[in-house]
């Protein structure tokens, strides 16, 4: 059953999340090599070196500035992606006026399910 849900209102519209679209996503991570660290060595409070989980907001950040750094690794598999979210080519999302690309930035965000899609995406990560 293909999700049709649309982002309304909007310039764009945007198709809902997909299961394809989980391993489009695991390819594009793959290519741009983003491999988040999930621990982090502190002192304790006697100085000594302690191994620490860091907080789903700490590795998420890493994430996102690993992201911009390396976008650059799999633009075209990034834009066919986003592309695809709104009905047209990469090659037609890669033209577009910046305006327009902030615009879907901020319509991609609205998504029904993404902030699961994501979780999703990860959990698969931490099991490589």
């Amino acid at each position: 059953m293909e999700n049709t849900e649309l982002v309304a209102e909007s310039k764009f519209e945007l198709r809902g999340l997909i299961t394809a679209d989980v391993f489009k996503l695991l390819k594009i991570i793959g290519k741009m090599r983003l491999r988040p660290q999930i621990t982090h060595v502190v002192k304790d409070e006697t100085g000594k070196d302690v191994v620490k989980v860091k907080t789903q907001d700490e590795v998420g950040y890493e994430l996102l500035f690993a992201f911009v750094e390396n976008i650059h690794l799999a633009e075209k598999d990034v834009c066919d992606f986003l592309g695809d979210l709104a009905a047209i080519t990469g090659d037609e999302f890669n033209k577009m006026p910046i305006e327009d690309t902030f615009e879907f930035i901020s319509e991609f965000k609205k998504i029904p399910g993404l902030l699961n899609f994501f979780k999703t995406v990860g959990t698969i990560m931490k099991q490589k």
